[in-house]
């Protein structure tokens, strides 16, 4: 998350940096849920607890390269890091959540996508839907 981060930050075309910036991990819902069964659920967490806070902000945690080479004429590195935090939106969304809202089938409601069992009942409803446009 880090270096993807980093990469957000620094994104600029013709040498102006956007105004807004969004960060959404994507992940099956039981990681969400389930605090702490993967690294990045610890990551998104601290992240999001000391975005744009004085104490340990998020810009202290990220380290732009050393080396200051440019890519182009126009492009460079953020003077402030810590400005360009102010633009940034971290989000956390679930597969099944997207696919809920897609499908918008009650009997999908609820299923992880982890457990074969709940896979089948989705695909199946996937498979409906697509026949039936």
């Amino acid at each position: 998350m880090d270096r993807v981060l980093e990469n957000l930050l620094c994104f600029q075309g013709n040498g102006f940096f956007p105004s807004k910036l969004v960060f959404t991990l994507l992940t099956p819902r039981i990681f969400k849920q389930t605090y702490g069964s993967r690294l990045y659920s610890y990551k998104f967490k601290e992240y999001s607890s000391i975005l744009g806070t004085q104490n340990g902000c998020l810009a202290n945690r990220i380290k732009l390269k050393s080396d200051k080479k440019t890519r182009d004429n126009n492009w460079q590195y953020p003077t402030s890091l810590e400005e360009r935090l102010n633009h940034l939106t971290l989000n956390w969304v679930t597969f099944e959540d997207l696919i809920e809202l897609e499908l918008n089938n009650p009997n999908i409601k609820g299923l992880n996508l982890t457990k074969l069992d709940d896979a089948k009942i989705l695909w199946n409803a996937a498979y409906e839907r697509i026949i039936q446009d």
